[in-house]
């Protein structure tokens, strides 16, 4: 497939770039994770799966219909089918030179900067060790291949004692390994995301940016996957993660759907919202009084102040979408898109991938509103292999967005200046 001239693929999951092919290659190695697929699958769907049996009969139908994901759905379906992956490999050094090279073989991009997450049964040691060996078949082969260039962003744990360790351990890296010094260009938070608030990072947001002033040569930029999914709270709470991710300096941040989805998308919807974030998004509104009634977002103090004591048992919110609270979301989400654009942050939109794992219509999804409230936006294709994608098929996706050739010129324009080296201050245009 002819590639358009100086591409930019900017959000990426390696593993996620896998085929079915691939999957059954690795499916010939000895100590496979069955149980963890198989445990994975009934979680999900309430049905039992035999992993085992199926590779044993080659039932690379149902293998395929278990992997690829083609339908509307949620993060924890697709995630089942990530976790088929997880089952099968082993990530060591030989896994790594295989799979670069084969993702290499596939990428339609000029440059690519690709994700990479690791089992949290790690200690530090196995930890930097794949690391390192990551980073090596990422060097050799964007040395061998200069016309398709390859990036290492490593995607830290959400829990703060674990991501503190995991950056450490690369800064340590950077001053020790060529290749992670060449590869690494960005530190990422992916996966489940409900539970872990952005505000929780702001020490270790700080320390990175300050590590990045202090010596530009080994920046990183820093990335952050929010607002994609939020079952554990309301639409407007899950906007203000996004507010909030880029107030704290992050670079870029990972679909940000909850802060443009079309607002009718949720009429007659009913959500939960703990106890937590609703008292989170009580203390925000009330901080901000002054701009959101300036926009015409009503905030009676009074009334949320009585609502703060209601809430001191902790039991969870019920929240009704209707007509009146669907009206006041989208006065919130315009709010928050305005200092999401004031922050400098751009927003990594991957259209075939939220329009399944958020079972959105293109009618509802967020780019053209992103785009009309001048946010900067990039295009990625998240997991081309589940996903049966790449950035080229995404790209001709947004014509159905109805988006012009200006508009389309425009976000690649935009990936060539928003790659990580340069946000972070490595590299200049």
């Amino acid at each position: 497939m002819l590639r358009r001239p100086m591409s930019f693929e900017l959000h990426a999951h390696l593993y996620g770039c896998l085929t079915l092919r691939d999957l059954v290659c690795m499916a010939g190695r000895e100590n496979l994770r069955y149980d963890f697929f198989n445990q994975s699958y009934e979680s999900t769907y309430g049905q039992r799966m035999d992993l085992e049996q199926i590779l044993a009969e080659k039932d690379w139908l149902k293998l395929a219909r278990s992997y690829y994901f083609l339908r509307s759905g949620n993060f924890r379906s697709f995630q089942t089918g990530f976790d088929l992956v997880i089952a099968l490999s082993r990530s060591d050094a030989a896994e790594f030179q295989e799979i670069v090279r084969k993702v290499q073989d596939r990428q339609t991009a000029s440059f690519a900067e690709y994700r990479q997450l690791f089992s949290p049964l790690l200690d530090r040691h196995s930890w930097s060790s794949k690391v390192t060996a990551l980073a090596g078949a990422l060097d050799e082969s964007s040395r061998s291949h200069p016309e398709k260039q390859m990036r290492l962003v490593m995607s830290l744990l959400r829990d703060d004692r674990s991501a503190l360790w995991q950056y450490e351990t690369l800064k340590e890296l950077q001053k020790s390994n060529e290749s992670v010094q060449r590869m690494l260009v960005a530190v990422d938070f992916c996966a489940t995301e409900e539970g872990f608030p952005p505000g929780d990072k702001a020490e270790l947001f700080a320390r990175i940016l300050q590590d990045n002033r202090q010596n530009p040569a080994h920046a990183l930029a820093l990335l952050y996957h929010v607002g994609e999914s939020f079952t554990d709270k309301s639409v407007e709470s899950a906007a203000r993660w996004v507010y909030e991710s880029a107030c704290l300096g992050v670079h870029r941040l990972g679909h940000a759907l909850a802060l443009g989805i079309a607002p009718e998308h949720f009429q007659g919807t009913v959500r939960q919202e703990t106890a937590r974030e609703r008292l989170a998004q009580i203390d925000f509104e009330c901080h901000h009084q002054e701009s959101l009634q300036e926009m015409g977002y009503e905030v009676n103090i009074r009334a949320l102040h009585a609502e703060k004591e209601l809430l001191s048992n902790g039991e969870p919110v019920r929240i009704v979408y209707d007509e009146t609270r669907v009206e006041k979301l989208k006065i919130f989400q315009d709010f928050c898109m305005k200092g999401v654009r004031d922050s400098g942050a751009v927003i990594e939109c991957c259209p075939s991938s939220n329009l399944r794992i958020g079972s959105l219509s293109i009618a509802a999804h967020p780019l053209r509103r992103f785009l009309y409230a001048g946010l900067s936006v990039v295009i990625g294709s998240d997991d081309p292999g589940i996903l049966r994608t790449d950035l080229n098929r995404e790209f001709r996706l947004l014509q159905k967005f109805g988006l012009t050739a200006a508009q389309i010129q425009g976000l690649e324009e935009c990936a060539r200046r928003s790659t990580s080296e340069i946000l972070s201050g490595r590299a200049v245009l």
